[in-house]
């Protein structure tokens, strides 16, 4: 059997956040698939094969790709009733939201967790059996708002009062950011010692 991790909390998204805000939101709800985890049977889907699966991981925004860096996670999930379920759920209820998909402990430790080769978004996963299986990654994507800001103050006087007055003077600022966009796709392996190429994207 394939020696397993256990993490105590599945997480996604933003990995980091600051601590006043952790204090300040309310924890969301989490929710479950309904399809019973077989231990058991997922276990024997991720016993070691001999067939690879590569290919690369890309986000596309307005026409501009964004990529993981090279050294980052990217997970591979066997597939079945209950991975699939909870990959369904992920759509439908996000992260930051208040209510958040989420899986068993069990299940999130059969998995594997791979790095990205390089800063092209190149992964490759070895050893694998046929059979489906999800690949996930979190790729940051860079954003930008429109802020307006005090930039300043304009004073007068009023020459016959003497009384001094002053108002506010504003600037338009562009505000660049990154956020991370969860990105997923399936992969199917039909023979071992197959190697299949595959494309992960927002786009799936």
């Amino acid at each position: 059997m394939r020696k397993k991790l256990l993490l105590a909390v599945f997480l996604g998204g933003s990995l980091i956040a600051a601590a006043g805000d952790a204090f300040a939101q309310k924890k969301p709800e989490y929710i479950y698939p309904k399809a019973t985890f077989d231990e058991a049977a997922t276990d024997k889907q991720m016993d070691p094969g001999t067939s690879v699966v590569r290919g690369s991981a890309v986000v596309t925004k307005k026409g501009k790709l964004s990529m993981a860096e090279a050294g980052s996670s990217i997970l591979l999930f066997p597939s079945n009733a209950y991975y699939d379920e909870f990959f369904a759920l992920r759509k439908k209820y996000p992260e930051g939201g208040k209510k958040e998909a989420s899986m068993e402990n069990a299940a999130f430790s059969y998995r594997i967790q791979g790095k990205f080769l390089d800063n092209i978004g190149t992964f490759e996963f070895k050893n694998l059996k046929p059979g489906k299986y999800y690949i996930m990654t979190w790729i940051p994507y860079e954003k930008k708002k429109r802020v307006r800001l005090e930039t300043g103050k304009q004073w007068s006087i009023n020459f016959y009062t003497g009384v001094i007055g002053s108002e506010p003077v504003y600037g338009n600022f562009i505000y660049r950011y990154k956020e991370d966009m969860v990105v997923g796709g399936f992969v199917e392996v039909q023979k071992d010692g197959e190697v299949v190429e595959a494309i992960i994207s927002n786009l799936d």
